[in-house]
């Protein structure tokens, strides 16, 4: 997840953020050199739906990560 921290609640040096009564899970993303399959993922996912996976690679001319678009590469 990813937060605002201007628009969170500070306490100290530390940053908190209260989640709603019912998160709801939106995108599983797979790190570039993660062993996890298409399939394991699926699995873990189970019944949810709208849930968007996808796995990440390297880019090739900088030093970024992309949404790998070729699916035929994530087995």
């Amino acid at each position: 997840m990813v937060f605002q921290l201007d628009q969170e609640e500070k306490e100290g040096d530390l940053y908190f953020h209260h989640f709603e009564p019912n998160p709801r899970l939106a995108q599983v993303i797979v790190g570039a050199e993660s062993a996890v399959s298409r399939q394991q993922v699926a699995d873990a996912i189970g019944a949810l739906v709208n849930v968007e996976s996808f796995k990440a690679r390297l880019a090739f001319k900088s030093f970024t990560v992309r949404k790998n678009d070729l699916p035929r590469r994530w087995k």
